[in-house]
């Protein structure tokens, strides 16, 4: 009689234990977020860089608030006009992307840096890189186009299937990610293929990883 009492407790015990973690949302949350825990959205917009006027605005995490947003200045340097193709977050959030060091462009912009496949997007950076700060757009091309020649510039020149690297704002808390870009100098059309970002707050994302 003891014996079967016992067994009786025992597996109302168990079955109490299983019940409690079947109903507790935290780690329903835990093991949702472990096993999907990349927002990733495909784009495939393809930009004309010779004549890019159009905005492109990015609502990364579909809240219903810009995040970025994609556009183009034409400006003379040197007595040649210059129309530079730059990302920038949109005023007044506190959005970044990741720029090289270096000498301030004439748009008041520094250049987004083209990141390598798994390229770990994170606070700290590796020397030469830094967050942009909230007075510097990011510039990604620039064409100077007259009567007898075109050039371009800029770190994005060429580039196939590279990264940038963001870190924007969720409910005030801060979130990585990147944004998959590629230029065809030839027929001079930039495509802004897709992008993902980390869902879980504060943690870091490989370039690429969706």
């Amino acid at each position: 009689m003891f014996r079967l009492t016992f067994s009786i407790l025992l597996a109302a015990a168990l079955l109490s234990s299983c019940t409690k973690d079947n109903n507790n949302p935290l780690v329903d949350n835990e093991e949702k977020l472990s096993i999907n825990k990349y927002s990733y959205k495909s784009l495939n917009v393809m930009v004309d860089s010779l004549q890019y006027n159009n905005p492109m605005q990015l609502d990364l995490n579909g809240d219903g608030f810009i995040d970025y947003v994609l556009s183009s200045v034409l400006l003379e340097n040197n007595d040649l006009p210059y129309l530079y193709l730059y990302i920038n977050r949109k005023s007044p959030n506190q959005n970044r992307i990741i720029v090289r060091q270096g000498e301030e462009l004439p748009l008041n912009a520094l250049w987004g840096v083209p990141l390598e496949k798994d390229f770990v997007v994170q606070e700290n950076l590796s020397s030469g890189l830094l967050w942009s700060l909230d007075q510097y757009k990011t510039a990604l091309l620039n064409v100077s186009e007259t009567s007898n020649s075109r050039t371009f510039g800029g770190e994005w020149l060429g580039k196939k299937e590279k990264f940038l690297g963001l870190q924007f704002y969720i409910e005030g808390k801060k979130h990585y990610g990147w944004l998959r870009i590629s230029h065809n100098l030839n027929q001079a059309k930039l495509a802004i293929q897709d992008y993902a970002y980390n869902k879980i707050a504060g943690q870091p994302i490989k370039a690429g990883e969706k």
